[in-house]
């Protein structure tokens, strides 16, 4: 991710369980060995995770707050696993790491204000950590989210984001694949094909009370800012995080 690394306290952990999400993405659950729980975050901030040999990478931290694992989905790419991400999806059960202080300053505030989250893929995870916080304390608010993925065999938390969406009566999921496989079931698998655009997406694009939270490559980002922007979205209304 493109997070700024700054100077911070570390605190020892471990990695208790490791699970792969699909292809190209694995989860690490980590426990702290110092004894104490881990520290509690809003939604949308990350950590820094660094072992020895490997400078400081950022992964967002995948609620809820309070539990006594730290989750991290990684987007380690296909086996063979090369340089220091590399080394990160080698990692196995017990094996140490640090993690920083929760970081980040991508936030929602509460209240009435509708919401439409738009990810490109690893960018799905603030979607998850934005509604397993509002499921908790806003279960009534409007949220419209919006996940792409290339197809059906990167998909990611789809299942999780649907269960988090059902809490929530005021809220619809919408998966984009960008290139569906013949084996990818349109109506099951995902909700459009093609990528997410403005023009794609245009029923929940056009109130100009809602906040858009758009996370994903800078390409990602920016095409979808600029377009929301013209069709009169104010700037300030459109909140985007880059990968």
């Amino acid at each position: 991710m493109h997070m700024t690394t700054t100077t911070c306290s570390w605190r020892p952990y471990r990695v208790a369980l490791r699970t792969q999400e699909c292809r190209g993405v694995i989860s690490l659950y980590l426990e702290p060995t110092d004894g104490a729980l881990p520290p509690a975050f809003a939604a949308g901030q990350y950590v820094e995770l660094r072992m020895p040999g490997i400078e400081p990478h950022a992964f967002f931290l995948v609620g809820p707050s309070g539990d006594r694992l730290v989750r991290l989905t990684i987007e380690v790419g296909d086996e063979p696993f090369i340089g220091e991400v590399g080394r990160i999806a080698k990692l196995r059960i017990g094996d140490p790491v640090e993690l920083s202080e929760p970081k980040g300053e991508l936030a929602m505030e509460p209240g009435e204000t509708p919401v439409v989250i738009m990810t490109e893929d690893i960018g799905c995870l603030v979607a998850h950590a934005f509604l397993a916080e509002m499921a908790e304390v806003e279960p009534m608010r409007n949220v419209r989210v919006l996940c792409q993925f290339p197809n059906g065999t990167r998909m990611l938390m789809r299942e999780e984001l649907r269960k988090l969406v059902d809490l929530m009566p005021n809220a619809g999921l919408a998966v984009f694949l960008v290139a569906p496989f013949s084996t990818d079931t349109a109506g099951k698998d995902y909700e459009v094909a093609g990528p997410i655009t403005v023009e794609n997406a245009r029923s929940v694009c056009v109130n100009p009370d809602a906040d858009f939270f758009v996370v994903g490559s800078r390409a990602f980002t920016e095409a979808l800012r600029t377009d929301l922007v013209k069709l009169g979205i104010i700037h300030s209304r459109v909140h985007t995080q880059v990968l």
